[in-house]
């Protein structure tokens, strides 16, 4: 079982470097409480390539925001 927030932290925490370049804020709101089964790796790729094309198509001065939500037993993840 995984922490979604553990894992978009992480790849909040690899591309805080490109986000700054380009004067962008990343804020991560996705509860702690929320868990998942999965390859960790997936995840994180995952995580970063949704992060990554955020980050590259949000002005400078802007802000990318990752959130989930609880839908029954599964996680839907806004970016």
């Amino acid at each position: 079982v995984l922490s979604l927030r553990d894992v978009s932290d992480e790849a909040c925490r690899l591309l805080n470097s490109a986000a700054t370049r380009k004067d962008v804020s990343i804020e991560n709101r996705i509860p702690t409480h929320a868990k998942v089964r999965g390859d960790r790796q997936q995840l994180t790729a995952i995580f970063r390539n949704l992060m990554s094309n955020a980050i590259k198509f949000t002005p400078s001065g802007g802000w990318v925001e990752a959130t989930a939500e609880s839908i029954g037993r599964e996680w839907k993840i806004m970016v």
